[in-house]
């Protein structure tokens, strides 16, 4: 029976003895680490009640939060953040320049010199339309009027001048394209990175930077380009036309265009350059965002926001509407030429 002092009265209890010195002293070392043990021991069990119950809870919304916002920093510094085959493409800045260019041999249809003019000007100067980063380029021939060249260098086109391109099949057809054989020089012109080609008969209704970046102007084979029907634009389409493409020009490509043979004449250079760069075959055209360019249009593609439209917009058969749009930009290319040229001569007249 453990010792104690006393008597406990209220339970009638009366000890006849008392305990020794020695017992007292070791009970008096006891007890405090009886009652340090029974601390912990009741702080644990609270604990466990405690986590028992919160176990029941969804976590804390901040909690929630902030492991959202950490899983979401984490991937940002990710290597893994794109799948490769998600992962952008950069390609290197050229060492040689980009260009736009148009090809005008003849003075045949005085419209196209006007439409050239309109087209450099809406490249170089339209302030909704130019690339400052990219010059125009005219490519002449020996039937090109040397007063439209002199124009068209004062009014800030490069030249390039080739002879015709000669030697390859022919067929009836009209006048105006006997020459086209001589856009195949621009492989040739080497001096170039790449080259956006547009026929002269063009109305560019907004800016063609984008362009340069567009996936199909990197293709394999050096050639991007719009598919197209007789109908006109087809998107998916295994022909293009010759009127709108992004070339990197090559020597070596240059003398292998020269060579083929086995296609329709009718369209010249346009049926030769789908025979090399057929969709089967081994240099394959890449395909360029149809939003560019517009063959046949009709006045809705203004609305749809297409870039550019290629049509001899001056004739009669065309929509008025897409004709005033051209007089309008033409007035415009006028009065900026005007005012450019007085602000000229003022400046001669100063002293």
């Amino acid at each position: 029976m453990p010792f104690r002092y006393g008597s406990d009265l209220e339970n009638g209890i009366t000890f006849s003895h008392v305990a020794s010195p020695a017992s007292r002293k070791a009970s008096r070392q006891i007890a405090p680490v009886r009652l340090l043990t029974i601390v912990l021991i009741t702080f644990i069990f609270i604990i466990l009640i405690l986590r028992s119950q919160l176990s029941e809870f969804p976590p804390f919304p901040f909690t929630a939060v902030y492991q959202q916002q950490l899983q979401s920093a984490q991937s940002l510094t990710s290597d893994s953040l794109f799948e490769d085959t998600d992962r952008p493409i950069v390609h290197p800045k050229p060492a040689l320049p980009e260009v736009y260019m148009t090809l005008l041999s003849s003075s045949d249809i005085p419209e196209y010199y006007l439409s050239t003019r309109l087209l450099l000007y809406s490249l170089s100067h339209g302030p909704l339309t130019r690339d400052t980063e990219r010059s125009f380029v005219v490519h002449v021939t020996p039937r090109t009027p040397l007063g439209w060249i002199e124009t068209l260098r004062s009014e800030g086109a490069s030249i390039e001048y080739t002879d015709l391109v000669t030697g390859l099949p022919l067929s009836r057809t009209e006048a105006r394209y006997q020459d086209v054989y001589t856009k195949l020089a621009m492989w040739n012109m080497t001096q170039y990175s790449r080259i956006l080609f547009l026929d002269a008969d063009h109305l560019v209704l907004k800016g063609l930077e984008e362009i340069w970046d567009d996936e199909g102007g990197w293709s394999e084979s050096g050639l991007g380009a719009i598919g197209a029907s007789s109908n006109g634009f087809a998107e998916k389409a295994d022909y293009f036309s010759a009127g709108f493409m992004m070339l990197r020009p090559d020597r070596e490509r240059y003398e292998e265009l020269l060579n083929v043979r086995g296609f329709n004449a009718i369209w010249r250079e346009q049926n030769l350059l789908n025979k090399y760069y057929q969709s089967g075959g081994p240099q394959p055209w890449g395909r360029l965002d149809g939003k560019y360019q517009r063959i046949q249009p009709t006045y809705e593609h203004v609305g749809q926001g297409i870039h550019a439209l290629h049509e001899k917009v001056w004739k009669d058969r065309i929509d008025p509407r897409l004709r005033n749009i051209w007089i309008e930009k033409v007035t415009e290319m006028e009065k900026f030429y005007k005012h450019r040229a007085n602000e000229t001569d003022a400046l001669k007249r100063s002293p």
